[in-house]
């Protein structure tokens, strides 16, 4: 029994860490504060993160722009609005730190 709890209980670990948390947050923009969605990303730098959005964000946005964080408008995503969206994306990390939020 014990020789079984243990792979259980490593498993059970690995699933609780890899796992993501999504919390609703308030956050400063440059046109203001909104309400956001905040998540941790483990392992990479604030640019990787910003990257990752815009490209993400370029194919179904009219335009992009911002300088202290990304701004997509225009943004048409029918899972969320039938309406086309504006959205705002930053990433903070603090110094020397290995997560990005």
């Amino acid at each position: 029994m014990r020789n079984l709890l243990l792979p259980i209980a490593l498993t059970a670990n690995l699933f609780a860490i890899a796992q993501t948390e999504v919390r609703n947050a308030s956050y400063t923009f440059a046109g203001g504060v909104y309400p956001t969605y905040s998540v941790v990303f483990n392992g990479t730098d604030k640019a990787a993160v910003e990257k990752f959005f815009k490209d993400q964000l370029k194919p179904i946005s009219a335009d992009i722009g911002g300088k202290k964080e990304v701004m997509s408008i225009g943004t048409r995503l029918p899972e969320v609005s039938g309406d086309t969206l504006r959205v705002f994306v930053k990433a903070d990390q603090v110094k020397g730190g290995k997560d990005v939020t």
